[in-house]
């Protein structure tokens, strides 16, 4: 099992209510939605370019925490390796 994400890993970011309407104007109304690491603060936190499906733009977010292993809680991300649920 991978502990320390790195720059380029792909992760599980868990979008907020505000976000998932945004992006619902654009065709995406997933939960959940890939990621890519582009800084990594530690093991816990994270930059993230996250990825939506439709025409809208992709989500930029800085310093993302990460939530607990079959936790899915809005604003936060988790590995999409051995740590999902």
């Amino acid at each position: 099992m991978k502990s320390i994400p790195t720059i380029g890993d792909m992760v599980i970011y868990y979008p907020t209510e505000e976000e998932k309407r945004g992006i619902a104007d654009h065709g995406n109304t997933s939960d959940s939605l890939p990621a890519v690491v582009v800084a990594a603060w530690g093991e816990t936190t994270l930059n993230l370019k996250v990825f939506t499906d439709g025409n809208g733009p992709d989500l930029w977010k800085t310093s993302v925490p990460k939530i607990a292993k079959g936790v899915k809680e809005p604003g936060y991300w988790n590995y999409t390796w051995d740590d999902r649920d």
